[in-house]
């Protein structure tokens, strides 16, 4: 959050917006009806298909019901901006990658479907992790030391939580790019894990002959 005289502005709002994903949600969907079949022979792949659909969503939210509230708080409220350039430079490229390491989990975890045959618990398992270990309700900053060394363990905390903390001003120009290493390497592992999970499904379907 950043904090003005008299109130306070919720600077989390449009980060929550950019990196929500409902990736998931929605292959289990195309699952669940048989569209996915269709899926399997568009030009483009699916995730991308999926990826692109939801950036828009996102960006169109963005756009028309959170910047609207953030242009009325920097034109009528005394709010606090970052005081060094690199601050606004490291938080839009830690957002991208926390975007990217987001949509990057819920295909993951969306491509389970194809075993469970639905989403309903791999989605409310990661809805109740990133409630509790991404940081972006409570600040991991407040967080008993039990469970901050959880949440510091786990990649959540790089989609929204750091790229707010170093637009606050909470983290080091050097710790800044710490973040940058940690972001890339979790979304190298997941790429990895989706590739060998994807290539399970293609073969999954062939094989029952979808």
């Amino acid at each position: 959050m950043i904090h003005f005289k008299g109130s306070t502005f919720h600077f989390t709002d449009p980060v929550s917006a950019l990196t929500r994903s409902s990736i998931g949600n929605k292959l289990a969907e195309r699952f669940t009806d048989g569209s996915i079949a269709i899926d399997f022979i568009r030009p483009i792949q699916l995730k991308y298909y999926l990826i692109a659909e939801q950036i828009g969503e996102n960006l169109y939210s963005t756009i028309f019901l959170i910047i609207p509230v953030v242009v009325v708080g920097l034109v009528f409220l005394d709010v606090q901006l970052p005081a060094a350039w690199w601050q606004t430079g490291m938080f839009a490229l830690t957002l991208v990658l926390g975007i990217v390491l987001i949509y990057s989990i819920n295909y993951l975890i969306g491509l389970l479907v194809f075993w469970m045959k639905t989403a309903f618990y791999t989605n409310w398992l990661l809805g109740a992790l990133m409630e509790l270990f991404a940081g972006s309700i409570v600040p991991l900053w407040f967080y008993p030391a039990g469970l901050y060394h959880i949440a510091m363990s786990l990649p959540f905390r790089f989609i929204s939580f750091e790229p707010v903390s170093i637009f606050l001003g909470r983290t080091t120009w050097s710790e800044s790019w710490t973040v940058v290493g940690f972001q890339l390497i979790w979304i190298a592992v997941l790429l990895l894990l989706e590739y060998m999970l994807w290539r399970k499904v293609q073969t999954k379907v062939i094989v029952q002959g979808g």
